[in-house]
């Protein structure tokens, strides 16, 4: 049995990794209407309570649905790619570095509905990001996405 399950046929998943940051429920019926969003980031560790982690999440928070208030969080592009195949509707926020490798292997699903590139350097990603139209922008700042 892979990463998902199913349990009595009622389409939730249960999502578990020991690389990824959090344990994500997904009741799939409530995710196709609204915009679900993941952030992908190999430098994300919640458990350290790390005050730039703990800001993005709370920037994050203000444009996620008040029903669901849910951000999934990856550091592992692996399991991020694998949720991205089984989810609709995503807004995509990854790092430059994690970017680069990702945004290729996903940017043509439908599910995909934008992707923010969110680094430190600006110039180093603005180059490659041109080439994907779903790439909304490279942001040095989580609350010029927000």
């Amino acid at each position: 049995m892979g990463p998902f399950h199913s349990k009595d046929g009622n389409r939730k998943h249960i999502y578990r990794d020991k690389n990824l940051t959090k344990t994500a429920s997904i009741d799939e019926s409530s995710i196709e209407m609204s915009p679900v969003v993941v952030w992908c980031d190999g430098s994300i560790d919640l458990t350290k309570n790390s005050d730039d982690d703990i800001n993005t999440l709370v920037q994050l928070g203000r444009i996620v649905s008040k029903k669901r208030k849910l951000i999934h969080t990856f550091n592992d592009l692996n399991i991020c790619q694998d949720f991205i195949k089984h989810v609709n509707n995503i807004f995509l926020i990854v790092s430059g570095q994690m970017g680069r490798e990702l945004i290729p292997l996903v940017h043509d699903l439908d599910q995909i509905h934008s992707i923010y590139i969110f680094c430190m350097n600006k110039s180093t990603h603005e180059s490659w990001a041109k080439q994907y139209k779903k790439i909304l922008g490279v942001f040095t700042d989580i609350e010029e996405i927000c």
